[in-house]
């Protein structure tokens, strides 16, 4: 069950931000990479990473040499108008961090871009950025399972120093359930709830959007073909004023995601001319009968009125 996320977080630090899933079979992820990223944001809300999403979404991969080691692949833009006796020589190394990558430039006698074009310089952006706008998506199995969105662990532990800096205060902009190529359609039209969803805080709170997910396809015609299926849903939000330190709760937004046991069909079918023509004609007929009924009580009246002069 795939689950598009783009919500921003105006005033915490995306190196303070831990995205975390836990499911209802036992299963806990922490600190959730790969498909969803955490991009930098400056105080009016400007995204600071230049670079593409693609660089952002290529996995890492391993060296040629078959080791254990993993090595993450070197930006491309590097090797652009390079010969390719030097291209090749280069592109088997490595570039794991953001000196590896400007290691890279100035080995290819290359002006350095900045930063901010590279995913492995994130760490660095992360510093000086004020808030965080974290963008992708995660596969949820299809039972009750919790994102949380929430302070960085440390091993088994919360830093204190992450907790109490963490502001709660957010924005969704798009929270989208499904296979987002599907055309969707309804006769009461697509609900999005949390799209464009606020919530600010001004103090450690906790806020929980119970989201409610009914399986939903969509079809062209009444036939068992070309059916589209994804899912929609309903949402629920509850917040709560929190004291950091107590009972063991922490500063944290949550997306609580519960499956339906129903399954919606929409069908979209266009209706042949005869519907529409024995419709005219059921109007048309109607319409005489009425004109009938009000011409024999004219008539009626009229008769009444010459039996009484």
């Amino acid at each position: 069950m795939p689950v598009h996320f783009d919500v921003l977080f105006p005033y915490m630090s995306c190196n303070r931000l831990s995205i975390d899933v836990v499911d209802a079979t036992g299963t806990a992820k922490f600190n959730c990479t790969g498909t969803i990223h955490k991009l930098p944001i400056s105080g009016d809300g400007e995204v600071q990473y230049k670079g593409t999403m693609k660089d952002l979404d290529n996995d890492i991969e391993m060296d040629d040499t078959g080791g254990d080691r993993k090595c993450r692949r070197c930006p491309s833009s590097a090797f652009e108008g390079v010969a390719a006796d030097v291209r090749n020589a280069a592109a088997s190394k490595c570039c794991d961090s953001c000196d590896s990558v400007f290691e890279l430039y100035k080995e290819l006698e290359k002006q350095f871009p900045g930063i901010e074009y590279f995913p492995q310089c994130l760490e660095q952006l992360y510093e000086r950025a004020r808030g965080c706008n974290v963008i992708g998506s995660l596969d949820l199995k299809k039972v009750p399972v919790t994102v949380i969105f929430g302070p960085r662990r440390t091993g088994r532990r919360y830093s204190l120093k992450d907790v109490i800096r963490l502001d709660t205060s957010h924005v969704i902009k798009k929270l989208r359930i499904g296979d987002e190529a599907v055309e969707r359609f309804s006769k009461h039209g697509v609900a999005e709830p949390l799209c464009g969803h606020e919530r600010f805080s001004k103090t450690y709170s906790e806020t929980r959007y119970l989201v409610k997910v009914v399986p939903t396809t969509y079809r062209k015609t009444r036939t068992r073909d070309a059916k589209a299926s994804t899912y929609e849903y309903s949402a629920q939000c509850s917040s709560q004023a929190i004291v950091v330190g107590f009972s063991g709760v922490v500063p944290a937004v949550l997306f609580a995601f519960e499956p339906a046991a129903i399954q919606v069909n929409n069908v979209f079918e266009r209706q042949p001319v005869s519907h529409f023509l024995v419709q005219l004609c059921g109007i048309v007929g109607g319409l005489f009968v009425v004109l009938g009924f009000i011409d024999s009580t004219v008539e009626w009246f009229v008769d009444f009125e010459k039996r009484h002069r």
